[in-house]
């Protein structure tokens, strides 16, 4: 009989902790009124306006039937062009709009849902950031979509599985053999023995697919059976997009 109360008073407890933070998430929307991503007007995820202009990139890369490819994940899958969720990426990574960052992710998994649950994933793990470049920043961007994704799939999140243990150059003025030489040694497992068996790594961007690549590789040698990539954006369009064993 006592446990069965304390079971009673346990569902109590999280059923007035689930009220409190409800009432206290519509408190902060009365005096901080939700905004859009991408253009700052007042808006639960995009406004009107930017859903209409939304520009969707989809599924950029895939092996073939026989599993074979150029990259040692298996597929990726972009949600947005980059040029339509840029402005969105600049006051999440450079304004500190963290807000935005959980507002895009949530997009993220709406859109890409089908998908996502066909991978049959097991958990995610966003791109890490190097430590200094993390405490200057204050937060890493992948990880805060990450953890959105996480929330909206129930599908855990893992941001010490692996490690950014040199602090690289910015990619995006390196030409394709500069970002391999950069990536060299650039992450470490956080932990050795990955029980998981299928992962997802999520990034803000997708350009050459390198430094995704190289987590992927770390991976499946630290025991994942299959390793999928979700990104925000990309420069590539569905469909022309889309290479079996090829990328971008």
């Amino acid at each position: 009989m006592r446990y069965a109360i304390e079971g009673v008073k346990e569902q109590d407890i999280k059923k007035q902790d689930t009220k409190k933070r409800e009432l206290w998430r519509r408190l902060l929307d009365l005096l901080y009124p939700p905004k859009c991503p991408i253009c700052e007007e007042p808006s639960k995820g995009f406004c009107p306006k930017c859903a209409l202009e939304a520009k969707y990139a989809g599924l950029l890369y895939q092996k073939d039937g026989k599993g074979q490819g150029s990259r040692s994940y298996e597929a990726v899958y972009a949600v947005f062009r980059y040029d339509f969720v840029a402005s969105g990426v600049y006051h999440l990574k450079y304004e500190g709009k963290r807000d935005y960052g959980r507002t895009l992710g949530q997009l993220m998994w709406q859109e890409a849902e089908e998908i996502l649950r066909s991978w049959k994933i097991d958990c995610i793990v966003p791109v890490p950031l190097h430590a200094k470049r993390q405490k200057k920043r204050g937060f890493n961007q992948s990880q805060i979509l990450a953890e959105a994704i996480s929330k909206g799939l129930g599908i855990p999140v893992f941001p010490e599985m692996v490690l950014r243990c040199r602090n690289t150059k910015p990619m995006k003025d390196l030409n394709a053999l500069q970002r391999q030489n950069n990536l060299k040694k650039a992450f470490k497992m956080g932990q050795n023995d990955v029980k998981l068996k299928t992962i997802l790594i999520v990034d803000d961007i997708y350009t050459t697919g390198a430094t995704t690549d190289e987590i992927s590789r770390l991976l499946l040698e630290a025991g994942a059976a299959k390793v999928y990539v979700l990104t925000l954006g990309s420069d590539a369009e569905d469909g022309s997009a889309l290479q079996q064993g090829g990328y971008l």
